[in-house]
């Protein structure tokens, strides 16, 4: 399945590469027998354009808060301020409030928007 996202510039893409904000999606399983791909085709029906896919391994712990997710650590640090972080569904990010504020707090502070 396609979803518009496979060619997709990676977070390796070079610095020049950046000149205007970018969509930033932040995609997870729990197991290896789910995939993203109904993740990826929300966001395409969207209308999100040039996302940055940062898709975490399957097994990666639901209970880990999100700000210790290895590929959702990488997207902070590849981050710039006026880039929104894209998700299809809020539980795919965060499991509960504390989180949220906690994820909100952290991408306040590097002026990078929150959507859906």
């Amino acid at each position: 399945m396609t979803t518009g996202f496979d060619d997709a510039p990676g977070p390796n893409a070079p610095a020049q590469a950046r000149n205007s904000a970018a969509n930033l999606v932040c995609q997870r399983v729990s197991t290896d027998q789910q995939s993203t791909d109904r993740q990826g085709l929300v966001l395409a029906e969207a209308g999100i354009e040039d996302p940055v896919v940062f898709e975490e391994s399957a097994g990666t712990s639901s209970r880990l808060h999100p700000l210790q997710r290895p590929k959702f650590g990488e997207l902070l640090t590849y981050a710039q301020p006026g880039d929104t972080v894209r998700i299809s569904e809020r539980f795919r990010l965060v499991r509960g409030t504390g989180h949220i504020l906690d994820v909100l707090d952290v991408l306040h502070r590097g002026k990078v928007a929150l959507g859906s």
